[in-house]
């Protein structure tokens, strides 16, 4: 494993953290959030919605959003050939789903093309995290929902114990999970002031910046 990818969050996966995010990270990071998603960003969305899924990975939130609301049309944006694969066997045959190739600074969508946007877990890897935040609400319809998911820098100790126990592995080795997950993913993440800071500046209206309870994970929800 790059030394390279474990100090600098926005290197391009390799094969082994794409695996070890998917076999191990992903069934949990999804289970913490779908009900604040659900709240946040489902519910204001009106059937036959068209929305983005940015840094969709494997497919993981892709797969639970087409499968909650299979009314939808939901593309996953993914810039990882690896991950797409992915993605494309996690969401075949749920709805109307499309996978295709881009990121955030390159979303292949107009402005004011889409119903919804959200993007989990990805805006830590983000060069430049305010530019894209912008870019996704630009996307966006006026009153389009936007929720975005991202590990919390200033999680609580108890909470990201208790995300890592969630992990599929043996339990002698979560202290060393634990250990790598807050510093070099919570680690090199944003905090809730950072988070209130980029919501503040991405032209969305009714903001919400909070924790997930529960979780080491924080959200931005709001409407273009």
């Amino acid at each position: 494993m790059s030394l390279r990818a474990l100090v600098d969050i926005t290197t391009p996966y390799s094969w082994i953290h794409a695996w070890t995010y998917e076999n191990i990270v992903a069934d949990a990071a999804r289970d913490v959030q779908v009900d604040e998603l659900e709240a946040r960003f489902l519910r204001r969305l009106a059937p036959g919605a068209r929305v983005l899924d940015v840094g969709a990975g494997g497919g993981r939130i892709t797969a639970w959003v087409a499968e909650r609301r299979p009314d939808l049309r939901v593309e996953a944006v993914e810039p990882a050939a690896t991950q797409r694969a992915r993605a494309e066997r996690a969401t075949r045959g749920l709805g109307t789903v499309s996978v295709r190739e881009g990121d955030v600074d390159h979303l292949g969508a107009p402005e004011a093309s889409v119903d919804g946007a959200l993007s989990c877990g990805a805006i830590k890897h983000w060069p430049d995290r305010a530019r894209g935040l912008r870019a996704l609400v630009r996307a966006c319809k006026p009153g389009a929902p936007v929720c975005v998911t991202e590990v919390d820098r200033s999680c609580r100790f108890d909470d990201a114990r208790a995300f890592v126990a969630r992990f599929p592995t043996p339990a002698v080795l979560r202290p060393v999970m634990l250990a790598n997950f807050r510093t070099f993913v919570a680690g090199q993440s944003l905090d809730l002031d950072e988070a209130r800071s980029l919501a503040a500046g991405a032209g969305l209206r009714e903001v919400v910046v909070d924790r997930i309870p529960g979780s080491p994970l924080l959200l931005i929800a709001g409407l273009r």
